[in-house]
């Protein structure tokens, strides 16, 4: 007799108990998780929009979502909290709720099956009362703690992955589209354990609530509804056609959710297109056919075998290798002991996975989240049906109690228990590996709740605006200014414009355009800026001091300068004397205001330079800016430029020194001012250590903790980027006081010079600091005098910081005709700002570039937190025969255009790497 057929009522009815408890449990867990992590202000792009429709009930882009606007407008008029947090609450709700499914639709799973209609047919003819009065408790489970603890596995790999975390905490409509994704999931998993026909209703309310949200879940929910259906028909022939009318009425009331945009339509509701009252602008919207040419665009072979390529990076994006282990052997674990189960949920998982990976939109990582929902509970499932007790054997011989039978029961029992302590083993671990996973994120997203920077940079925008003018921009920046206009009344006498692509016109050809009509009756300010194609109509641009935006016009009044600042007699250098005892940490990128006006005519490569430099004098950040080759006296100009402070920079302070000088054939001149000085100090920074821990490639010891006296090595990095050398990063917290450090041979013979190794400037909190040493190639390296060995790395790696935002740690180039440059990025720090990235490759008097979002759009930089890993894909049709080639790479701002600075200075020129 099994366990389950030994365990009276009472003992069921405690498990029913605590399995409700549980996921009470759970649910209230990922309420406080996210509602902790919960970014509660206005934010970028789509989710700045989101809210306000949901304010206002108005109506967001196609489809619409007319059923996230009503239910976002419930929450809103919640007496707690700002509006924005009080929408972005529902996606926490909604993924708490989403958990909690996952883990039920994984006990469903590994339930034992029943016949339709609450019949007990199983097809085991011996299936006791027990059993059965097990399947009819109150919660309709099998319970037991492995399928509890399975079904919480899931949620915990789902709820700590990435993106879901990400998702829970912002404004979108993702964590809807989740949820119907597991409740049709649980849909599928109910039926086919028991074929009733209320699986089927149950479905067809989460398919119809699915689709009404978002028209993406029809693909996984056709899949899954198959199954469903033919699970019903199979158990219940003679209701299934009944069954079957009422689910396809309850599908078409959930659909009547689509009415609220013409009734909002018709009252003027904010965005409303005015043409929603029409059949076929309704269509026209809800059906997204302005996106229609995006569907399956990258579904052709040239296209999708590097779509293809960008799997293991979205998979490992969201979970840990130990996981994505568990769920390979979960999977094929589900394909045997579930088969048909199992067959439907990966190809469910299969055709939303291609239909996404072949959209031709950024943020698939995103429109992906049914399948890492699906993955999460086949993972569950797969797991506990592994490790659950088997069935007894049966033999032939039943009633007879033979010597044969008897051993071959021992040894199936024999095997049966290694099994499932090897398969117990196998779920503890990655459960384990599962919460260290969701640990290591906790920070990040703790730092993406806090993070104001949206508001900061929209309101400085709005703020810095004149009366009247228009304020042109992406549409990342524009919603969260729309959004303090429309919530908060900020501002309203400016006129925010979002500037729409037009169809193969490149945008910044568009924007400029834009900007040159409204330039010719107002005051224009942009959050973009496109120099070459603003300048191509006529219009300069004037930074706003201190501002993420630009004045355009087509003249400007000369700016302030002063005599000291003269150089060659000729140029006058305006410097950023607003930076004066700005403090900034070591890493950061500082935008510089600086400016030029000439006295006299220029001469042939003119430039001004603005720098950093190093207590020993060595160059420690720079800048240059050329002035145009048609420039005359008189001309005047105001530029942004971006420093970057080194992660090795002592803490102090320093000044921002500005100069002017010629490029002339091999070197340039350097002019001086009238005292016969280079340079001229125009600002002082503070430099402060760091207050985030950078991430590293090998991580050596915690970087958490309470401030010792000793500073703490807390990872390293190699770059062999240069031949016949390698640098090794150091990455340190640092102490009450300062260390000299050195790196060693195997010997102790010191391999550089020594640094010195600054104090902490503050006990309360962590501060951290990277050194940087050059050294050649060795095969053993020690850190002196903490005598700690260093592991044998610096062959192959690479690590290039870009700021404290990313570094390039691999880079491959293969392929001839059709050459591939694959760059492996290392996110450094959670990330806030959407960059772009350019490869670039130069043949014999040849150059060919690829920008774009990472990883071909599939996952910008806004979705990066610390630790993330990134393979980013840039293809190239170069044709034969073209020779040696070069590959530079390059990092800038999709807003402002900046690059990213390179943080060592060995790349002055730009990172390079040797292709084929």
């Amino acid at each position: 007799m099994s366990e389950a057929e030994r365990e009276p009522p009472n003992g069921i009815r405690r498990r029913a108990v605590l399995n409700v408890a549980a996921h009470a449990a759970l649910f209230l867990a990922a309420v406080a998780l996210y509602t902790l992590t919960l970014n509660g202000d206005v934010q970028p792009a789509d989710s700045g929009e989101l809210q306000i429709a949901a304010v206002t009930l108005g109506i967001a882009h196609p489809p619409g979502y007319p059923l996230f606007t009503m239910l976002g407008w419930l929450l809103a008029q919640a007496p707690m909290g700002s509006p924005y947090a009080r929408v972005s609450l529902l996606s926490v709700v909604a993924s708490a709720i989403t958990l909690v499914l996952v883990s039920l639709t994984v006990q469903r799973a590994l339930a034992v099956k029943t016949g339709g209609q609450g019949s007990r047919k199983t097809g085991d003819a011996n299936l006791t009362p027990s059993v059965c009065l097990q399947v009819s408790s109150p919660s309709g489970l099998l319970i037991s703690p492995s399928r509890l603890i399975a079904g919480l596995l899931a949620a915990l790999a789902l709820g700590g992955s990435t993106t879901f975390w990400a998702q829970a905490t912002t404004t979108n409509i993702r964590s809807l589209t989740a949820l119907f994704t597991a409740l049709m999931l649980y849909a599928s998993a109910r039926s086919d354990a028991t074929g009733r026909a209320s699986s089927l209703a149950l479905f067809a309310a989460a398919f119809g609530l699915g689709v009404g949200h978002h028209i993406s879940l029809v693909f996984a929910g056709a899949v899954l509804g198959a199954h469903v259906l033919y699970t019903t028909w199979r158990a219940d022939r003679r209701g299934f056609w009944r069954a079957t009318a009422g689910a396809l009425a309850i599908f078409a009331a959930t659909q009547l959710v689509w009415l609220y945009l013409p009734i909002r339509d018709a009252a003027g509701a904010r965005f409303a297109p005015g043409n929603l009252t029409t059949l076929d602008g309704l269509l026209f919207h809800i059906f997204a056919r302005g996106f229609a040419g995006d569907m399956l665009a990258w579904a052709a072979p040239e296209f999708l075998f590097d779509r293809l390529a960008l799997l293991p990076t979205l998979l490992n994006f969201q979970f840990s290798a130990p996981v994505l282990v568990g769920m390979a052997f979960a999977a094929l674990a589900m394909l045997w002991r579930r088969r048909v189960l199992g067959a439907v949920w990966l190809s469910a998982c299969a055709a939303h996975l291609f239909i996404t990976i072949t959209y031709r939109a950024p943020q698939t990582v995103e429109y992906a989240m049914p399948c890492w929902v699906i993955l999460s509970a086949v993972l569950g499932v797969g797991l506990g049906k592994l490790a659950e007790r088997p069935a007894p054997l049966r033999s032939a011989s039943q009633g007879r109690n033979t010597i044969e039978t008897s051993l071959a029961f021992l040894r199936f029992r024999s095997r049966a228990a290694l099994l499932r302590a090897l398969a117990r083993a196998l779920l503890l671990a990655v459960i384990a590996f599962a919460g260290r996973d969701a640990a290591q994120r906790w920070p990040s997203f703790v730092y993406l709740g806090r993070d104001r920077s949206v508001r900061a940079a929209a309101e400085a925008v709005l703020q810095g605006a004149q009366p009247s003018s228009v304020i042109l921009s992406q549409w990342h920046q524009v919603t969260p200014m729309w959004a303090l206009q429309d919530i908060e009344g900020l501002r309203r006498d400016v006129r925010v414009e979002y500037v729409f692509p037009r169809g193969a016109q490149p945008y910044a050809e568009t924007f400029a355009q834009q900007a040159a009509q409204r330039a010719q009756s107002q005051t224009v300010y942009v959050t973009s800026l496109f120099a070459r194609e603003l300048a191509g109509e006529g219009l300069q641009a004037m930074p706003l001091r201190d501002r993420p935006a630009w004045r355009v016009a087509r003249r400007f009044d000369p700016p302030a300068e002063s005599d000291g600042e003269l150089f060659d007699g000729r140029i006058a250098v305006i410097g950023p004397a607003y930076l004066d005892g700005r403090i900034v940490e070591v890493g950061q990128s500082v935008m510089l205001d600086v400016g030029w006006r000439l006295r006299a005519a220029p001469q042939l490569g003119d430039s001004i330079t603005v720098r950093i430099l190093r207590r020993d004098g060595r160059l420690a950040a720079n800048a240059d800016l050329r002035l145009p080759a048609d420039a005359r006296a008189g001309d005047h100009a105001m530029q942004r430029v971006a420093l970057g402070v080194p992660l090795d920079l002592s803490p102090g302070s320093y000044d921002i020194l500005m100069g002017a000088y010629r490029l002339a054939e091999g070197g340039f001149v350097q002019y001086r001012d009238r005292r016969g000085a280079e340079f001229v100090s125009v600002a002082t920074l503070i430099v402060a250590p760091a207050s985030l821990p950078p991430a590293t490639q090998h991580p050596l010891g915690s970087a958490d903790g309470p401030t010792t006296q000793q500073p703490r090595l807390i990872g390293v990095d190699y770059d062999s980027g240069i031949a016949g050398q390698c640098r090794v990063w150091t990455h340190w917290r640092l102490g009450r006081s300062a260390a000299e450090v050195a790196l060693g041979d195997a010997a102790g013979q010191p391999l550089a010079t020594p640094r010195m190794l600054s104090a902490a400037t503050a006990t309360d909190r962590a501060q951290y600091l990277s050194l940087a040493f050059d050294i050649p190639p060795t095969r053993e390296i020690r850190v002196l005098p903490f005598d700690l060995r260093l592991a044998d790395a610096c062959d192959s790696q690479r690590y290039v910081p870009f700021a404290d935002q990313m570094a390039l740690v691999g880079a491959s180039v293969h392929g001839d005709a059709a050459l591939k440059v694959d760059l492996h990025w290392l996110a450094l720090r959670p990330l806030v700002n959407d960059y772009i990235i350019s490869a670039r490759v130069e043949g014999d008097g040849w150059y060919r570039a690829h920008d774009g979002v990472p990883a071909l759009g599939a996952l910008p930089t806004l979705k990066w937190i610390r630790g993330s890993r990134v393979m980013d894909r840039h293809p190239f049709e170069l044709g034969d025969g073209l020779g040696a080639l070069r590959v530079g790479v390059v990092v800038y701002d999709s807003a402002t255009r900046l690059p990213l600075p390179l943080l060592d200075e060995r790349y002055e020129n730009g990172v390079s790497i040797v292709g084929p």
